[in-house]
């Protein structure tokens, strides 16, 4: 009995003076193991342990390793808390960091992370949740609050299933752009490589999206996005994309793409259905466009669509609509210099019954930015026009129109562009144009009178316009 007293008395002196070892000693110990086991990467100072053997840390320095040759990420945290708890309604580890600063990244007020409770934690497989409030992001913007939720896989090193989750979402340099609600699922990231460094796979969604700068909406966005090395490729799906100020709803937009090397663009492709413009008073049914890109800076892009009905109108002008249509567009750009070309056709398939066997426009666009500078550099700078020519041909069975557009100045202007028109038989070129009521009345009278008042050539006419 005696011995089994005393035992007990030992275990409890042992106790005792190893929790005031680390009640006093272990601000040393801590600081010495954080330096090591990080071999450096982290630096505590102003260390205390409180009565319940939680830690609090005044300051934590840290340097994270970026790519070969690239400058390390360096920052702080203020006021770090640890605390821990074998409850089971309780987290087993959660900390609390205070004001967080990244050099020349990323600011945050606080955050907090948390582990799952003692009787849910696997040690192969840790759950966590981080908390985080007023995240600034140099140059992109700020979030109120970004909730993180993963695993920490401790043979690996790897963090899986991670989701990210803005309530709402607001950044400043892509004209405020919002969501009520956002959120990102990234698979797996590799710790122990920089983030830039390693594969990428992400998934994103969104709701109502908009964005003030653009007056732009959508109801619904989602996408994926993959990175391996440089080559990145993205799928992006919009619903119920809206543009107030343009009068412009379209029920569904789907692009994707590559980009090799991280900048050079590979191909892209994009898809709308059901395009209301103006209003209502113009809609596409479909557009698909598929760009891609050739060596030596060279694009090519084919546009394909359909029409449902189109108003040819200026703000103060109605002249009529097209009808139901389908078009094509080929386009060539020459990024290096500036350099563009656009060849298009449009034609009216429902002709049976207006008596006629073919109805199609023809359009070719030739022209050149000025400056010398790329299609890049020219969208920051504001190029003007150099060179711009532009040549349309309508066909109404036999019947045509010719008109040609040259720019006379440089830079060009598109008030001082000549325009030469011909037409093989004026009068029948117009009865078969209003045959297909393309032209309101008073527009098809007005052009009529203008072409006739040119020189006659046979039964058309030639007119110079300066």
């Amino acid at each position: 009995m005696l011995s089994t007293l005393r035992l007990f008395l030992y275990l409890i002196c042992f106790i005792c003076i190893t929790y005031n070892i680390l009640l006093f000693g272990g601000p040393t110990i801590i600081k010495w193991l954080v330096n090591a086991q990080s071999d450096g990467k982290f630096l505590a100072s102003n260390i205390s342990l409180t009565p319940k053997l939680d830690i609090k840390i005044g300051r934590l320095d840290f340097t994270l390793d970026t790519r070969d040759g690239e400058a390390p990420l360096s920052g702080f945290s203020r006021s770090v808390d640890f605390s821990w708890s074998i409850l089971n309604e309780r987290p087993f580890v959660e900390a609390k960091f205070g004001p967080t600063f990244v050099e020349n990244l990323a600011a945050v007020d606080g955050f907090v992370v948390k582990t799952a409770p003692w009787s849910e934690l696997d040690f192969k497989k840790v759950s966590f949740d981080v908390n985080m409030e007023n995240l600034t992001i140099n140059a992109v913007g700020s979030l109120e609050f970004l909730q993180v939720s993963g695993n920490y896989l401790s043979s690996t090193a790897t963090a899986s299933d991670l989701l990210l989750k803005f309530p709402s979402l607001g950044f400043e340099s892509f004209g405020l752009l919002k969501a009520q609600t956002a959120e990102i699922s990234i698979p797996k990231v590799k710790l122990a490589l920089p983030f830039d460094a390693q594969p990428l796979s992400a998934e994103f969604f969104a709701n109502e999206l908009s964005t003030e700068k653009g007056n732009l909406y959508s109801d619904e966005v989602s996408g994926k996005l993959t990175r391996i090395r440089n080559d990145i490729k993205f799928e992006l799906r919009m619903k119920g994309l809206r543009a107030p100020s343009h009068g412009a709803v379209i029920e569904e937009m789907i692009t994707s793409g590559s980009f090799v090397g991280g900048k050079s663009l590979e191909k892209l492709s994009l898809d709308f259905k059901n395009l209301d413009l103006y209003d209502g008073a113009s809609k596409l049914s479909s557009i698909t466009a598929n760009i891609s890109a050739a060596k030596n800076n060279l694009y090519f892009a084919n546009v394909i669509g359909l029409i449902e009905r189109f108003e040819l109108k200026t703000v103060e002008t109605y002249f009529g609509k097209m009808p139901e249509s389908n078009f094509e567009f080929d386009v060539e750009l020459d990024n290096l210099n500036s350099n563009f070309s656009v060849n298009s056709k449009i034609n009216l398939p429902d002709l049976k019954s207006l008596e006629m066997e073919s109805a199609y426009g023809v359009a070719e666009l030739n022209g050149r930015l000025g400056g010398k500078a790329s299609f890049v550099d020219c969208f920051y700078r504001n190029c003007d026009v150099a060179e711009l020519k532009f040549d349309f041909k309508a066909n109404f069975d036999n019947e045509w129109m010719k008109v040609g557009s040259v720019c006379i100045d440089n830079p060009c202007a598109l008030e001082t562009m000549s325009h030469t028109l011909f037409t093989s038989n004026t009068t029948a070129f117009f009865e078969k144009l209003n045959s297909l009521s393309i032209l309101n009345p008073l527009a098809s009278i007005y052009f009529y009178g203008v072409i006739t008042a040119g020189e006659k050539i046979e039964n058309g006419h030639k007119v110079i316009l300066n």
